[in-house]
């Protein structure tokens, strides 16, 4: 498999062969790479880089496809399963702008606010909602993906940047950087049910998706000696 790394100061990607952990190719992009979110086929990346840019990659050959200016100071993107569309946090001009993944048109948008700097985004699993935290209000917002409508504000830390979701759908967790803590939203009662302490000087970004995926495990040989399975109980997965 691949990694993508962004380069920030050198405006390129390294990609990185996950067998071997070594370099195998680096792509030059657009100044100030952000986030890239890959195609569910691996062929394409799609890039946020500052000041206003997204940028089309073609990842088998390299190569730059296609740049789209628009808006400012693009951060965290996320595409829907199929992979074609891109919802696009903008901090600079507190908007999400949702893109066709075919054309790069912009199909859709919503307007946050004034100086909210979107710097989080996550699409729940039925792809119905987004979440979104907001760093200079302290808060996030959950946003209707049909209608591309604000629902429920949640209160959370001081500058909440990274959030991701259960698998389920169920729990949202927010990083708040300054407080050092994550704050967990309970999606079915759109409330804030818990916050997490992770120390006073955590400084938590939790940047991309930070959850670890279930592993559903069958086992199909026979229990143990004395005749259970017992837990913790450790094996090895193949």
């Amino acid at each position: 498999s691949r990694l993508y790394v962004m380069n920030n100061s050198s405006s390129t990607i390294s990609v990185v062969n996950t067998a071997t952990d070594t370099v195998i190719s680096t792509i030059a992009v657009a100044t100030q790479p952000q986030r890239l979110a890959v195609s569910p086929d691996g062929t394409r990346g799609y890039l946020t880089a500052n000041p206003n840019k997204l940028q089309v990659i073609d990842l088998v050959n390299g190569t730059v496809l296609s740049t789209l200016v628009v808006g400012s100071l693009p951060n965290p993107i996320v595409l829907n399963a199929a992979g074609t569309r891109a919802y696009v946090a903008y901090a600079g001009d507190s908007m999400i702008r949702v893109f066709d993944t075919a054309t790069t048109a912009v199909v859709g948008s919503v307007v946050l606010g004034t100086n909210k700097a979107p710097n989080g985004i996550v699409l729940s699993p039925n792809e119905q909602k987004l979440f979104v935290s907001q760093f200079l209000t302290n808060d996030a917002v959950e946003i209707d993906v049909a209608t591309l409508t604000i629902g429920t504000t949640y209160p959370v830390g001081t500058r909440p940047y990274g959030v991701d979701i259960s698998a389920d759908g169920a729990r949202v967790y927010i990083a708040n950087r300054d407080s050092g803590s994550l704050s967990v939203i309970d999606t079915a009662a759109h409330m804030v049910v818990d916050t997490i302490d992770l120390g006073a000087s955590a400084q938590p970004w939790a940047i991309g998706r930070f959850l670890q995926p279930e592993v559903v495990v069958a086992i199909t040989s026979a229990p143990p000696s004395g005749g259970k399975w017992h837990t913790p109980y450790s094996f090895t997965v193949t």
